[in-house]
């Protein structure tokens, strides 16, 4: 039942972000959309899906009902409002998405680092045991997403991005 719940609201967090996508290519020749957005959404998009795949993991590992709801509901609450703000919600608004990256990167990307440190951090505590390389990739992962929050320009925030997204490819396809 928990999981459903997440991953109805994790469903939901990845459509808001597919739909931004959507309603930006329909006006790229109306607006300036840049690079930094795109990548901020697949991002996104990756770390959604993992964060997914690590709560499958150990959802057997999950104390009653009731703590794992109420964990489960803020974090993925948190989720979905972190995808919320990856794409403006109208975009003819908002005529330049580097602008709008830069307004909004901290919030989203802090959003999703807190909801990773808290996943991490409860696995941990409910008895996960990760191998040292999980661990290794884990505080990479890490490192990259401080280094995307803080990264001062458009360069080192593509640089910081497209690392996030080379793990998330990295762990996708590792068994």
């Amino acid at each position: 039942m928990v999981f459903n719940l997440t991953g109805l609201v994790l469903s939901l967090s990845l459509v808001i972000v597919l739909m931004g996508f959507g309603k930006i290519l329909k006006r790229t020749s109306e607006i300036h959309v840049g690079w930094l957005t795109p990548i901020l959404g697949i991002w996104v998009l990756g770390d959604i899906a993992t964060f997914w795949g690590m709560s499958w993991e150990i959802r057997d590992l999950m104390p009653s009902v009731w703590p794992s709801l109420g964990v489960g509901l803020v974090l993925t609450s948190v989720y979905y409002l972190a995808a919320s703000l990856v794409f403006p919600d109208e975009p003819e608004n908002e005529p330049d998405l580097d602008a709008y990256y830069w307004r909004n990167k901290r919030i989203v990307i802090g959003l999703i680092l807190a909801c990773n440190l808290a996943a991490f951090g409860i696995s941990l505590a409910l008895g996960r045991n990760w191998s040292s390389t999980v661990i290794a990739i884990n505080a990479l992962y890490t490192l990259g997403m401080f280094l995307a929050l803080l990264a001062p320009g458009p360069r080192t925030s593509i640089i910081a991005l497209l690392f996030l997204i080379a793990i998330q490819v990295w762990s996708f396809s590792t068994p």
